[in-house]
């Protein structure tokens, strides 16, 4: 009797437990899968970002390039794909649910588009030296036409860098080597000249007037806002001057001892550097005190050695790089192929640099660095350009050239990275 009572028992905990047991829905074997691939190779892209249109569906391509969703039910979706250096894409792809579907996905590479740019005499031969973009759109640039006296002239984009319109030219009898350019919103800039002159705007470039210089010959220039900004001295003792109320005045801060500073950068009012063909400085009291940081190798003719700071203290140099604002540097080997002329870093891991193989024939090439310059790749090369006088990037999909073109015509060029 004792067993039956038990058994029966048991019996009942069974039963009741196994009503309390959840059903399990069916599995959602929805897929959609494909490769991605370069549209010009035909070779996939591993590591890049692909995405549908419903939240926590992202993934990266495997080394073959291929992806994969699965379990997101039947429905129309929009697969989209997108790699540092290439156009992004993609496609609509409707799936029933439990069942499978591949889109494959290429992507086109970014390439550097040649602008040229017609301007009429006594500019028409004009080079650029400089240009200033603040956004995606707007910028300006400064060049001159060596073969007429050097006629400077300013010109403003509104159109990412396709249209151009003249806001100052010099006369042949003025001349007026515009080498700078430098904007800190889209009001207020200035455009400096060899010979002695900075030009100064407050509405966008519509007027420009004439600003006070110290200096007779400079290639640095740098504003932080509409007040602060300091040059540099090319020749004789490289003194360094700063304006605070946006180059109406200037002070002589310090003469550094060396003739040939052709570059400096500010990350705010205290901190800043100043690259010359054999030295790097650094101050941290706004220009008043400098220290020397680097001894450099030039890579060409001045002024061709340039540097390039981002906030907090990451510093580029040809072959080295700073991350602690110039305290210690780190070697970055890459084969820059001739004389770096120019360098840009829009981020902490993306930049290029521009150069020119200064023996004929003379041809400007692009290196190109994802991982913060560790590695640096021959990206492009330009066989009807002599070379590459300024670079910048505000974004990794967006940047600009400015180069010298003797062998085509118009020679007033502008490179477009798109």
């Amino acid at each position: 009797m004792k067993i039956k009572i038990i058994l029966l028992f048991a019996l009942v905990i069974a039963i009741g437990c196994s009503k309390k047991q959840p059903v399990q829905p069916p599995l959602d074997k929805t897929v959609i899968k494909g490769v991605v691939t370069d549209s010009l190779t035909g070779q996939p892209l591993p590591g890049a970002t692909v995405s549908l249109n419903l939240s926590g569906y992202i993934t990266l391509t495997d080394s073959l390039g291929h992806y994969s969703f699965v379990g997101m039910g039947g429905g129309s979706f929009t697969v989209s794909a997108e790699k540092i250096d290439w156009r992004p894409n993609g496609a609509a792809v409707a799936v029933a649910a439990n069942d499978s579907i591949e889109l494959n996905v290429k992507l086109h590479p970014r390439q550097w588009e040649i602008v040229q740019i017609p301007l009429a005499l006594p500019w028409s031969q004009g080079c650029l030296e400089d240009l200033c973009f603040i956004n995606e759109n707007e910028g300006w640039a400064v060049g001159s036409d060596y073969s007429l006296g050097y006629p400077g002239y300013i010109i403003h984009t509104t159109d990412g860098g396709y249209t151009w319109t003249m806001q100052y030219g010099a006369t042949m009898m003025e001349g007026n080597y515009f080498h700078n350019v430098d904007f800190v919103d889209n009001l207020y800039g200035w455009a400096a000249a060899g010979v002695h002159m900075i030009k100064k705007t407050t509405d966008g470039g519509a007027t420009w007037t004439d600003a006070p210089c110290p200096i007779s010959s400079f290639w640095a220039m740098d504003f932080i806002d509409r007040n602060t900004g300091w040059i540099a001295e090319w020749v004789n003792s490289g003194s360094i001057y700063h304006t605070a109320d946006g180059g109406i005045t200037w002070v002589k801060q310090v003469e550094l001892l060396d003739s040939n500073i052709v570059s400096t950068k500010f990350i705010d009012a205290e901190h800043g550097w100043a690259r010359s063909r054999t030295k790097v400085y650094a101050t941290n009291d706004g220009g008043i005190n400098w220290t020397t940081q680097r001894i450099t190798t030039p890579t060409g003719a001045s002024p061709y050695d340039k540097i390039e700071v981002l906030t907090p203290g990451y510093i580029w140099i040809e072959g080295y790089y700073s991350s602690n604002g110039g305290v210690s540097w780190e070697y970055q080997p890459s084969d820059t192929f001739g004389a770096i002329t120019a360098i840009s870093f829009c981020n902490e891991t993306y930049g290029w640099m521009a150069g020119t193989i200064s023996a004929p024939p003379y041809t400007a090439f692009m290196l190109h660095a994802t991982n913060g310059g560790k590695t640096w790749n021959k990206a492009a090369s330009f066989s009807n350009i002599d070379y590459i006088a300024g670079i910048q990037f505000v974004r990794p999909t967006k940047g600009w050239a400015i180069a010298h073109g003797y062998l085509m015509s118009p020679s007033t060029i502008i490179l477009i990275y798109k």
